[in-house]
C-alpha cells in the first residue's frame, strides 16, 4: 500500500520486516519490483520482477512485477519489450480483478505512448482509467499524469486547469515547479522547488530537481549553475541508465541555450551509455526535429 501511494520511506521499513519470499508464494517481491522502480532503483527492480516471473505458482502475482519491468524498460528507452510488458501486466491485472495495479499500468502506459509519439492513445489509456481509480490517490494520480503530458505537449492551459482540480500536496509538487517555469513568474520558481526538494524521497525525484533547478539558473542568465545542475543530473541518471527521466526537459533545455544532445548508435564501450535501438531511434529523431536541435 505504502510504495503504491509512494509513501517511499514507509515502504521502505515495511519491506525489512517482510518475511523472505524464495519460492514466490507471498507478494513480497512482486511489490519490492514496483518500491524499487519508484526508488530509481531499476536493476533492482528488474531483478525482483524476474524472480517472480520466474518462481511464482501464483499467476495473479505476475501483474506487479510485469508492470514494474516495463515501467523499467520505459525509462531505459526499450520501447519495444517496454510495450510487451505493460500491456501484458495490465491484461493481467485486469483479468485478476486488481484494479490499483491496473490503473498504475496503465499511468505507464500512458508515458510510453508519449514516448512512442502516440499523444492521442495516450490520453485515450488515462481516460480508460478513470473510471478503475477506485480512491482519492488513484484518481488523483491519473488526473496528475494528464496534466504533465498536457505540459509536454505544450497545452499549459489545459495542464493548468487540470492542476485546478487537484489538490496541493508533495504529489502536485513537481507539476507546481514546471507551470512556473512555463508561463508563471520565476519569482514563485524558488519557493516551489524548495517544497518539490523537501518532499524529495527518491532518485528520480532529486535527478529532476537538478533539471528544473538547470532551468532556473539558464532563465536567470547563470550557465555556471546550470551546467553545474545539469551534470549532477547527468551523473545520477547514468548510474541506472535513466533516459526517459530527461526528456521533458530537453526542449526547454535546448531553448534556453543548451547546443545539442548526442546519442551512440553503436556500442560506446560504456554500459551506462548502451546505443539507440531502431525502435528508440524513431521517437528521439522526431524530437530532434521538432525542436530544431543539433543532430
Amino acid at each position: 500500500c505504502h510504495s503504491a501511494l509512494d509513501q517511499l520511506d514507509e515502504a521502505r521499513q515495511h519491506q525489512h520486516m517482510a518475511p523472505p519470499d524464495p519460492l514466490g508464494d507471498l507478494p513480497t517481491h512482486a511489490y519490492s519490483a514496483w518500491l524499487a522502480y519508484r526508488d530509481g532503483r531499476l536493476d533492482h527492480a528488474v531483478s525482483y520482477a524476474d524472480d517472480v516471473l520466474v518462481m511464482t505458482r501464483r499467476p495473479w502475482h505476475e501483474a506487479m512485477p510485469l508492470i514494474a519491468r516495463g515501467a523499467v524498460r520505459r525509462e531505459r528507452n526499450q520501447l519495444a519489450e517496454a510495450d510487451e510488458d505493460l500491456r501484458s501486466g495490465v491484461e493481467s491485472s485486469r483479468r485478476w480483478s486488481r484494479a490499483g495495479i491496473e490503473v498504475l499500468g496503465a499511468i505507464e502506459l500512458a508515458h510510453l505512448r508519449f514516448a512512442q509519439h502516440r499523444g492521442t492513445e495516450a490520453f485515450t489509456v488515462l481516460t480508460e482509467a478513470r473510471p478503475r481509480a477506485l480512491g482519492t490517490h488513484l484518481l488523483q494520480r491519473v488526473e496528475l499524469a494528464e496534466a504533465l503530458l498536457w505540459l509536454r505537449a505544450g497545452d499549459v492551459e489545459r495542464s493548468a486547469f487540470g492542476r485546478e482540480e487537484l489538490a496541493d500536496g508533495p504529489l502536485t509538487a513537481e507539476l507546481d515547479v514546471r507551470l512556473a517555469l512555463a508561463g508563471g513568474p520565476l519569482d514563485d520558481v524558488p519557493d516551489r522547488l524548495a517544497r518539490f526538494e523537501a518532499g524529495s524521497q527518491s532518485l528520480p525525484q532529486r535527478i529532476t530537481a537538478q533539471l528544473l533547478r538547470a532551468r532556473l539558473a539558464l532563465a536567470r542568465d547563470d550557465d555556471v549553475a546550470a551546467e553545474r545542475h545539469l551534470r549532477t543530473a547527468i551523473e545520477w541518471g547514468r548510474r541506472e541508465q535513466f533516459v526517459q527521466l530527461f526528456a521533458p526537459d530537453l526542449p526547454a533545455l535546448h531553448n534556453a541555450g543548451v547546443f545539442g544532445f548526442k546519442c551512440f548508435l553503436v556500442d560506446s564501450g560504456v554500459p551506462e551509455f548502451p546505443p539507440l535501438d531502431s525502435a528508440a531511434l524513431g521517437p528521439a529523431l522526431s524530437t530532434v526535429d521538432a525542436d530544431a536541435v543539433a543532430l
